[in-house]
């Protein structure tokens, strides 16, 4: 199985990378092949980025009566 984890890693002056990762439960013990992929824009800490000022609907329920059938809703 492939596992797929985003993280923030610290490169140091002396070019060494340090990386602190939580697997996620089921990852056994031992020696796994690991591929780094590095972005080359400097990323900001996650706890610096604001939340999206995203605006909240409020939608009215279904119609108890409505069934959608795919009968009724396509003729023919």
């Amino acid at each position: 199985m492939i596992r797929t984890i985003e993280t923030i890693a610290t490169v140091a002056d002396d070019g060494k990378l340090t990386v602190q990762v939580q697997l996620p439960p089921g990852v056994e013990p031992g020696q796994r092949q690991v591929v780094l992929v590095i972005d080359e824009a400097i990323s900001c800490p996650r706890e610096a980025l604001a939340p999206l000022p995203l605006q909240v609907f409020e939608w009215p329920g279904w119609d108890a009566q409505a069934t959608y059938r795919r009968e009724e809703l396509y003729p023919g």
